[in-house]
């Protein structure tokens, strides 16, 4: 019965999910395009003059100065995280109120299901559409990085001499920037890690909004909340970032655990420490979270709203449709 009630909701979610896929692999090969246009030089002379506000960046500007900072970008993009949320919110906000509100929660449960199975089919659905909506951002950036090139200027050529050792330049004219393929570059596989930061910030959103609607019995209300809640934790965010007076507020807020593009740079500079690890030791030999804490603790988020949604719904009295 749990297959009928799984192929149920994909067949509700499924426009939805494909739109969102859509957009996800078109913007982000369209992204790495952009990224492959604009020679580094260029880019560099561009984000100088914004050094006073690099502190509103998830990570330094001299970061941003390699063509792996700059594709990291991506998963900052509104449209990245607009995707994502319009997903997980649609999905956990049907579970409980939204069926309650079209009524045919009544006669779900008159069928030979469960309030768990009910429960599991739309967690299903909903965490295998958010990791295949992730696992397109990651399609899109191995796209663009496959088929899009790059211009680099080579470097001067030189003559050596030996008994001074000193390279003298040949001048021989200006140089032409030559293309180079953008997958001798970057590799796609260092932004995974990234991918499943974003998978743990959806989930965690998930589990959240999925727990609103095992509490209320109208859909619209269970959206509004959920919205206001990722409202309250942007303004946290940036509230953090724009004054050290205010960095305090990052304690209260979970974006603070969605850091992709930090946990891409372990990744790069495995010097830092593993992206895998959970603890690592800075300078005075203290211990602290390492990058992997940030998604696990996004995803200990979810399960514990999935936990909270389980027990609300299996004990609730259910209101008579309207």
């Amino acid at each position: 019965m749990t297959r009928v009630l799984i192929r149920k909701f994909i067949g509700e979610a499924i426009l939805l999910w494909a739109a969102c896929a859509l957009a996800l692999v078109a913007f982000n090969v369209l992204r790495v395009w952009l990224v492959s246009q604009m020679e580094m030089e260029r880019f560099k002379a561009i984000i100088e003059q914004f050094r006073d506000y690099e502190r509103f960046s998830p990570i330094p500007f001299d970061q941003l100065f390699s063509y792996v900072g700059r594709i990291g970008m991506t998963f900052d993009e509104p449209i990245v995280i607009l995707c994502v949320v319009v997903w997980v919110i649609a999905r956990g906000s049907d579970v409980v109120s939204g069926e309650l509100g079209r009524g045919t929660l009544e006669m779900l449960l008159a069928q030979p299901v469960t309030r768990t199975q009910v429960m599991r089919a739309h967690g299903i659905v909903a965490v295998t559409g958010l990791a295949g909506l992730t696992l397109c951002v990651w399609l899109g950036i191995w796209i663009g990085i496959m088929c899009f090139t790059v211009k680099q200027t080579p470097p001067t050529p030189t003559f050596y001499i030996p008994l001074i050792g000193l390279h003298l330049p040949i001048l021989t004219g200006p140089i032409e920037p030559i293309d180079t393929p953008m997958r001798e570059l970057v590799s796609a596989e260092v932004f995974g890690v990234g991918v499943l930061n974003l998978f743990a910030f959806g989930f965690a959103l998930l589990g959240i909004s999925t727990w609103i609607s095992s509490i209320d019995r109208y859909r619209w209300r269970a959206v509004g909340v959920t919205i206001g809640f990722y409202v309250v934790n942007v303004i946290l965010m940036i509230a953090s970032q724009a004054t050290e007076r205010l960095d305090w507020l990052k304690y209260f807020t979970y974006f603070t655990a969605y850091m992709p593009q930090e946990i891409i740079q372990h990744q790069m500079n495995l010097e830092t420490g593993s992206p895998w690890q959970i603890l690592i030791s800075d300078t005075t030999g203290a211990r602290q979270p390492g990058p992997f804490a940030a998604t696990l603790f996004l995803l200990l988020i979810g399960v514990a709203g999935y936990s909270l949604a389980f027990r609300r719904f299996n004990r609730r009295d259910l209101p008579a449709p309207v």
